[in-house]
Order: C-alpha cells, then sequence, then structure tokens
C-alpha cells in the first residue's frame, strides 16, 4: 500500500510539475507590418529601425534562401513567418497578419495575410503620406 500511493503521489505531482513548469509563449495577435527577408530587416532592427525594406531586395534574399520574415513597428519586432510559401506571395508589402505569434522563438504561424499596400521605393517623406504604419 505504501508503494502504491507514493508512486500516485509521485505521479500527481510530476503532473502538476510538468502543467505548471510551462509558461505560454504563444497567442494570436493581428498585426501590421511589411513582409521582408531575414537579412535585411535584421539589419535595421539591430540599428532599432523597423520599417520597410526595398521590395526587389526582398525578393532577391528570399530566393537566395533567407526567410521571409514580419516587421512590426507597433511591437519593435522581426518575427520570422513559419509558412514561408504563404508569404511568398505579398513579398515587400504592407500586409495585415491574423496568426499564432511565439514570442520566445520569435515566430509567427500565419492565418491569414491580407494586402494593405505595395511599398513603393524609396520611400516617400513621411508628409507625403505612403508606406507607414
Amino acid at each position: 500500500m505504501f508503494r502504491r500511493v507514493s508512486l500516485s503521489s509521485l505521479a500527481v505531482t510530476l503532473f502538476a510539475f510538468a502543467v505548471f513548469a510551462q509558461t505560454p509563449t504563444s497567442k494570436t495577435e493581428t498585426i501590421r507590418g511589411w513582409i521582408s527577408d531575414e537579412h535585411c530587416a535584421g539589419s535595421k532592427a539591430r540599428d532599432g529601425v523597423y520599417a520597410a525594406t526595398n521590395p526587389e531586395c526582398t525578393k532577391e534574399c528570399v530566393g537566395k534562401g533567407y526567410k521571409a520574415v514580419l516587421i512590426d513597428p507597433k511591437g519593435k519586432r522581426v518575427l520570422v513567418i513559419t509558412d514561408q510559401e504563404m508569404a511568398k506571395k505579398s513579398l515587400g508589402d504592407y500586409v495585415e497578419v491574423i496568426g499564432v505569434v511565439d514570442a520566445q522563438a520569435s515566430t509567427i504561424k500565419p492565418e491569414s495575410i491580407r494586402f494593405l499596400e505595395k511599398v513603393s521605393w524609396p520611400p516617400k517623406p513621411a508628409a507625403e503620406g505612403s508606406n507607414k504604419p
């Protein structure tokens, strides 16, 4: 009997530990931003800039194997898009993405990507009002 109680107590303890030790890092979000490539967006982000990148350069870099990413200007982050094929349809565009964000992994699993605006390059000055969140 002692052995049964000990084993069941151990099982309950391990289950509780497993449940409470996990911290949820994923949640569904709606983000407006630009689809770029990890090379160009990463360079800008290291300098604290979360804005559009050259669409032609983005297409070229993704063609070379760099991953497509979502630049989130409000959250000041760059998220790797897990569905690369879905992202390739909107390279360089300003979009709205609804998807599950894993903050720890810096990824977004898109449920949908909605086109909002083509990015003109070079960007127009802010007074002319294009390519901004």
